[in-house]
């Protein structure tokens, strides 16, 4: 639809819904802000023949309508003009390009990941003290291979779930691989202290 003033002026509200792909930076998500631009012109007439400008000099993105996401906050979404001019053509090209910046860590996917880490976290001193409990109740005795594959499955467990939510657009790995990495080889370390102290205490 067009609504065309006595000035001249012209009010295009175009019918329809726009796709756009964005590259997508996840390397400290969920801790991560993204910034996506939509470039809006015209290739076929120059800036002399059609000029684009903002409505009501509102140089921002109308969120009026805009359903809030449980995966994503929108921090800003300014917009700008600019004239640029190519090789082809003396005549300057007008476009509007509007920044987009959404961020995961203040939504409600962002700080479900990072409940889950927390747990991760706080099941692994768990582990540790059930072990120490475990160690001193039966000197000598290694640890059961029960709670081996409990603390490797949980690792494992939760880069599948946790992964599978990860943006297949994004060009950069997470750091939650790495997290888990880490987080299970300070696992088999603790294990691997406790039962090599209690095995010694338990021969003495």
């Amino acid at each position: 639809m067009a609504v065309v003033e006595s000035s001249g002026e012209v009010l295009w509200i175009p019918a329809g819904i726009f796709l756009s792909t964005c590259a997508i930076d996840i390397e400290y998500f969920p801790f991560d802000t993204q910034q996506c631009s939509l470039k809006f012109g015209s290739w076929t007439y120059d800036g002399f023949k059609l000029d684009l400008d903002f409505y009501d000099d509102k140089d921002e993105i109308d969120t009026s309508s805009y359903m809030a996401s449980n995966e994503w906050k929108l921090l800003a979404y300014p917009g700008q003009k600019n004239l640029r001019k190519y090789n082809c053509c003396e005549e300057p090209y007008p476009d509007l390009t509007f920044t987009v910046k959404p961020s995961s860590s203040s939504s409600s996917s962002g700080k479900f990941f990072c409940f889950n880490m927390v747990i991760i976290m706080m099941s692994s001193f768990f582990s540790a003290t059930v072990i120490n409990l475990y160690m001193r109740s039966d000197k000598g005795n290694p640890v059961p291979k029960w709670l081996k594959v409990i603390m490797t499955a949980r690792h494992v467990i939760m880069v599948k779930v946790l992964g599978s939510d990860v943006a297949v657009t994004a060009f950069k790995c997470s750091e939650i691989p790495t997290y888990h990495v880490v987080t299970g080889f300070c696992d088999n370390n603790l294990v691997r202290i406790f039962s090599s102290s209690y095995a010694v205490s338990g021969r003495s």
